[in-house]
């Protein structure tokens, strides 16, 4: 019998690790948007190990990472080179920042008049692209900024800018605290010279 053995040697051979991280959504984002970042390797070996830190915490293992952003967030991607890359283990990170928007709103209160059942009022929107539109209680308002007839009580402004990003609001209206009225002394006969006399008439 003849027994033939066949092997294939793998040289070992010098790498030069290179990792970049691709979007599937680009730069700025909008509020709660889900985005996948994809870790591109070159030079890296057959078989380079992945992990995604986050916040300071290690979240994946693979080579992709989706979440949903609600903030500014920097995602690192740290790779080690495998064989036949001589040495092997060599750590290579790049780092990707999602950029989310942010709309802000002002003010978040109004006031009723002691002498009024209600009240408006005009909110500014910013962040985000212009222009913006509003709802209030699901009442869509347009583009116009100012809510009228409020009534004490809390009430949910979404703003939404032009490319469909959007953030909820609550304004609180409260009703203005009424002063007793103070009477004008007429009749003050306490001896200072002012009113002291009640003079009545025929």
């Amino acid at each position: 019998f003849t027994f033939v053995i066949c092997a294939e040697v793998i040289r070992s051979q010098p790498c030069n690790t290179t990792v970049s991280i691709v979007a599937d959504k680009p730069n700025p984002v909008c509020k709660g948007d889900v985005v996948t970042l994809q870790a591109i390797v070159t030079d890296g070996g057959n078989a380079p190990f992945f992990y995604w830190i986050v916040g300071g915490d290690t979240l994946s293992y693979t080579s992709s990472y989706t979440q949903a952003y609600f903030a500014d967030q920097p995602v690192t991607i740290h790779v080690y080179s495998s064989a036949p890359c001589d040495p092997d283990s060599v750590l290579t990170t790049a780092t990707y920042t999602v950029d989310v928007v942010e709309l802000t709103l002002t003010p978040l209160s109004g006031i009723v008049k002691c002498k009024d059942a209600t009240t408006d009022v005009t909110v500014t929107a910013n962040g985000g692209t212009k222009d913006y539109t509003y709802s209030i209680n699901g009442k869509d308002n347009g583009k116009d900024n100012t809510f009228k007839n409020l009534s004490p009580g809390t009430y949910q402004v979404i703003v939404t800018d032009a490319n469909g990003c959007k953030d909820t609001f609550e304004i609180v209206v409260t009703k203005e605290v009424c002063k007793d009225p103070e009477p004008i002394p007429v009749f003050s006969p306490n001896g200072d010279g002012y009113n002291d006399v009640w003079y009545i008439r025929n």
